[in-house]
């Protein structure tokens, strides 16, 4: 008894307790804050134009490669890497239900280089030399978009744009998911 209490007045072993104490704790911390992945995104949609038929104001069109439109909007989807780790070959699918994707930009924040299709996404809406589209193809190029980000470092952030076409009167709703473990 007279030996645990003599190694509790021992300032030296306090400290070297408390020091492995911090170390246990700072390591599995460390473990539990870098298992988690977060990922945030936020979409922002600007009305473009607005094709209208009205008896008093006259009448105004909307076209996209001379093909008529009811609204056309510009959205932007902004990824966020918000976890304390940096991926690698992230797939990025973008989709709708209610819109049709006409135009797309997407670049990484901070980088000159644009991001590519997936392989996989590529693959289904290659056309070949001198053919044209199927309606499989142009079905799935207007409601969907799927890319290879090569790397998104910790803060990093990526910008999706989309000039689009809304089916209806209502704002698009354009979703975004990750296919990455984690």
């Amino acid at each position: 008894m007279d030996t645990l209490l003599s190694l509790i007045d021992n300032k030296i072993f306090i400290a070297t307790v408390t020091i492995f104490m911090g170390i246990i704790i700072t390591f599995i911390t460390q473990k539990w804050i870098n298992k988690r992945s977060i990922f945030a995104y936020t979409v922002f949609h600007n009305l473009i134009g607005v094709s209208t038929e009205d008896p008093t104001y006259g009448s105004v069109k909307v076209t996209w490669n001379n093909d008529p439109v009811p609204h056309l909007f510009l959205s932007t989807i902004s990824l966020t890497n918000s976890s304390s780790n940096d991926f690698e070959s992230v797939i990025v699918r973008v989709h709708t239900t209610n819109t049709k994707l006409l135009t797309e930009n997407c670049m990484l924040e901070g980088m000159t280089r644009k991001v590519d299709f997936s392989d996989d996404f590529d693959e289904k809406i290659k056309v070949p030399n001198g053919g044209a589209p199927s309606i499989n193809q142009i079905e799935l190029y207007e409601c969907q978009r799927e890319y290879q980000i090569p790397i998104i470092n910790r803060g990093q952030k990526i910008n999706f744009q989309y000039l689009n076409a809304a089916l209806s009167n209502e704002q698009p709703t354009i979703q975004i998911e990750i296919l990455h473990k984690g």
